[in-house]
């Protein structure tokens, strides 16, 4: 592999739809050189494939972290449980039962089913919220027995608090 090829896995990472001519364009090569290259990438197993991935920019989601203590002393099967929402994507448990659960919702009006998922089925009590929509705009890291806010939009206070029952 040479420092071609090197640019040539770079361009492909950051955008694999890019079409041989433009690559051929971008490296100052033929379009039949670039196709051998990536075919020789491929057998050496360099590029294993190509994958479209869908922007939660572009599908307006909102991603949060929910992190919390769970009162019950077995904690390793939640894995299962969590997985059973739909929105939960990641689950990191660390000492003392703290346990930290990564989601991505469709809309802010998600939010509290998926706290009221976690307060049950994981027994977390003093839950706290750190969530970025894809406008820009975050969440500080608050209690969600108490009061919090979206920062940048007015008057969602209240509208995010009565998602949560406070």
């Amino acid at each position: 592999m040479d420092k071609t090829d090197v640019i040539l896995c770079q361009l492909l990472l950051m955008n694999s739809r890019l079409s041989y001519r433009r690559l051929a364009d971008m490296l100052n090569l033929s379009v039949a050189a670039v196709h051998n290259r990536i075919q020789s990438l491929i057998d050496a197993g360099v590029i294993r494939k190509f994958t479209a991935k869908i922007s939660l920019a572009a599908l307006k989601a909102v991603h949060v972290i929910l992190f919390g203590t769970s009162k019950y002393g077995l904690v390793r099967d939640l894995n299962v449980k969590m997985a059973n929402h739909g929105s939960i994507y990641w689950l990191a448990i660390g000492g003392g039962n703290m346990l930290y659960i990564g989601a991505y919702l469709k809309s802010i009006d998600e939010l509290g089913s998926l706290v009221n998922y976690v307060k049950e089925a994981a027994g977390v009590s003093g839950l706290f919220l750190q969530g970025q929509a894809f406008d820009g705009s975050s969440w500080t890291r608050c209690p969600l027995e108490g009061t919090f806010m979206r920062l940048g939009v007015p008057g969602c206070r209240s509208r995010i608090a009565a998602f949560v029952g406070v």
